[in-house]
């Protein structure tokens, strides 16, 4: 068994049936995922032997792993291993609450008015809630852009050809056109 996110490392080798390791050997390795899937592994020679890794399975369920050997072209062995990789959720792997969390968190809040309070003073607190509520209230700002409603938009524009009108009556009159 494995939590979720941690690389599993492994080593194969090929021995006789006198115990001795068999020279030469090529090794290759699949991952057979829950979801029914196969992925090829990459091992690394090192001696006789070679090494591999799982990489950080994520998905909870059953993996398994298969090697096969092979020397000179035949296959000499296969097995399998088999990782079951945990679903884990770490709220619920300690469901009681964390008085001293509650107080770091509470001190965090502390200039909007967080504070820590047991649950036998919740009574009192929804009645000082109730007793003063406008200190509770939040204003929202809100925000004007110009052209916010139809009729400002056309008086704008409006506006804008008429001084370009007379501008350009003005400098028609004066003969700069």
């Amino acid at each position: 068994r494995v939590p979720p996110g941690v690389d599993v490392e492994f080593q194969v080798g090929a021995r006789t049936s006198a115990g001795d390791e068999v020279a030469n050997a090529e090794f290759t390795a699949k991952l057979l995922k829950p979801d029914g899937s196969t992925s090829d592994l990459r091992l690394s020679r090192t001696g006789d032997s070679a090494e591999g890794s799982v990489g950080k399975l994520a998905m909870p369920g059953k993996y398994t792993v298969e090697i096969t050997a092979r020397t000179d072209g035949r296959e000499i062995g296969r097995t399998r291993a088999n990782l079951q990789v945990m679903d884990q959720d770490i709220e619920l792997s300690n469901p009681a609450a964390d008085p001293d969390q509650l107080a770091r968190l509470a001190a965090l809040t502390k200039e909007a008015g967080g504070r820590a309070i047991a649950a036998e003073a919740l009574p009192d607190l929804f009645s000082e809630i109730h007793q003063r509520p406008p200190d509770l209230e939040i204003e929202v700002e809100t925000k004007w852009q110009f052209p916010d409603r139809p009729r400002d938009a056309w008086s704008f524009l409006l506006v804008f050809v008429a001084l370009l009108t007379s501008e350009w009556a003005l400098r028609k009159r004066w003969g700069l056109v």
